[in-house]
């Protein structure tokens, strides 16, 4: 990986900004052969569908460069390190063929990512080393491809799982099993769950819809409660963002979609610009469809309905669904399609 040793030592000797700059050509080189799967396949042709951590003290980025064939869990390069999460021979688990997608997580000085298997769902690694600090050996699903989440619960500091089959509490001092809730799956859980206060909402597409689950807490027991199961919130893969109490997204059920958070009540629906995903910032919706033209729109982020202040086709599609999500940082509003990368300045006047 002559490339990848390359960039790693830019990475080491450039300030933050051009490390972040670092990560994106990292993109570009991992979407070439001397990365990819060289085995026919559904993987054959993915560029990279996770994302670069940054940890802000000190500023330093983690970026996965492999996903298939090293570790399992994968390659990560911080700065001018480059470590595998798993030693040769660490069992792991995946849920099917399209690879480790989950973005790693950083928890202090721990980087969490979810390898699966029987040696354990999530692990925690030293972020600078890559020594292994913990793994959750009590919980052993396969991974799914939602990121872990840090979340303070009843008083203890977490790590939010979410599987194929269930989601889940690992105490992030030393990976104990704090509680499991059952919550089934089909084909690929993908969302990245939402919490707030003690409650957690998940949802997942392939007609399995949302969940939300309170975990109460006593005397250093948790307890989940499931509060509602309903269908109208089935997203696939663009996400969800938790605002003011609710939950905006696309559900492939109803479109776009405006839910209350604690009692499930789709508030307002629409099918807007279809499918796709979603990013917030400075009372709007960043909306991306994952269709053919690659509709990007501007909404209201608002209880009150959909209503839409502008739209555009993106130049330069390629003729693969538009699936990474939107990201805005900055002024700036970037999209990426496959190995093409825009960048638009989106500051108020």
């Amino acid at each position: 990986m002559p490339a990848v040793r390359a960039l790693c030592g830019l990475l080491g000797r450039a300030d933050f900004r051009w490390k972040q700059f670092a990560f994106q050509l990292l993109d570009t080189i991992i979407s070439t052969e001397e990365l990819r799967p060289q085995q026919p396949g559904p993987t054959a042709n993915l560029t990279p569908i996770d994302r670069a951590v940054v940890d802000d003290e000190p500023s330093t980025a983690w970026r996965r460069i492999s996903n298939v064939g090293v570790g399992a869990a994968g390659v990560y390069a911080a700065a001018d390190v480059v470590f595998t999460t798993l030693d040769e021979g660490s069992e792991s688990g995946l849920v099917d063929l399209i690879i480790y997608s989950e973005s790693a997580t950083i928890d202090g000085d721990n980087l969490i990512c979810t390898p699966g298997g029987s040696g354990g769902t999530v692990l925690a690694v030293n972020k600078k080393t890559g020594k292994q600090v913990w793994r959750s050996k009590d919980f052993k699903d396969n991974a799914a491809y939602a990121p872990a989440l840090v979340a303070d619960i009843g008083g203890v500091h977490q790590i939010i799982s979410y599987t194929q089959a269930h989601l889940a509490g690992i105490a992030a001092k030393d990976g104990a099993v704090l509680w499991v809730a059952d919550r089934p799956g089909q084909t690929a859980v993908i969302p990245t769950p939402v919490v707030k206060d003690d409650y957690i909402f998940v949802t997942s597409g392939y007609k399995v819809g949302c969940d939300l689950f309170k975990i109460n807490s006593s005397g250093g027991k948790f307890t989940p409660e499931k509060i509602y199961s309903n269908k109208d919130m089935q997203n696939h893969h663009g996400g969800v963002i938790g605002l003011d109490g609710n939950i905006y997204g696309h559900s492939d059920s109803k479109g776009w979609v405006c839910m209350d958070m604690l009692t499930g009540k789709v508030k307002w629906s629409d099918k807007g610009i279809g499918k796709g995903s979603i990013a917030y910032a400075d009372g709007h919706f960043y909306l991306r469809s994952e269709g053919k033209a690659g509709t990007i729109a501007l909404i209201d982020a608002s209880p009150a309905g959909y209503k839409e202040h502008g739209k555009f086709d993106q130049p330069d599609r390629s003729d693969k669904q538009a699936w990474p999500h939107p990201v805005i940082a900055n002024g700036k509003l970037y999209i990426r399609d496959m190995d093409t990368l825009l960048c638009y300045d989106v500051k108020a006047n």
